[in-house]
């Protein structure tokens, strides 16, 4: 499974869908990029086209920071054989900070900058989805928990 969890968190951002790769950290060279070539930026200083190059794995280099407390706007697209539906953006609160690489296709994350680790390594978390009937009429519900690893 290695293209795995869609994140939105960068779709509001970039304007393009984001695929996490769930490797296992171990399998990754970060040799190459040790802790005094890898440049930190905020990711409030990105542009477009750096974010852009940056989820391409262009920018190997560059180690993005999601600090605490940030709020992201978040838009919701569901296309396929259901109609078309969008929502307006919702605000995503980042309530624990880390730091994120891409290598390639491979993402890493960090919590100290130093200790890297997998998508499935450093979060854990569940995705529900429900149908509920409100007021007479149904409801879809989507529920998403994500948390850091211990």
């Amino acid at each position: 499974m290695r293209k795995l969890a869609v994140t939105a968190l960068t779709m509001a951002l970039a304007g393009a869908p984001l695929v996490f790769a769930a490797e296992d950290a171990a399998e990754i060279n970060t040799s190459n990029y040790s802790a005094g070539r890898i440049r930190v930026v905020r990711l409030q200083e990105m542009t477009r086209e750096k974010l852009e190059a940056f989820f391409t794995g262009k920018t190997p280099e560059v180690a993005l920071e999601c600090p605490q407390g940030i709020d992201l706007p978040l838009n919701l697209l569901l296309k396929g054989d259901l109609e078309l539906a969008s929502c307006s953006p919702l605000n995503l609160k980042i309530l624990n900070g880390c730091t994120i690489r891409c290598l390639g296709d491979d993402f890493l994350f960090s919590s100290d900058g130093q200790n890297w680790r997998s998508f499935h390594e450093f979060f854990t978390g569940v995705i529900s989805f429900s149908l509920n009937t409100e007021g007479g009429r149904p409801e879809m519900d989507l529920s998403i928990e994500l948390n850091r690893r211990a």
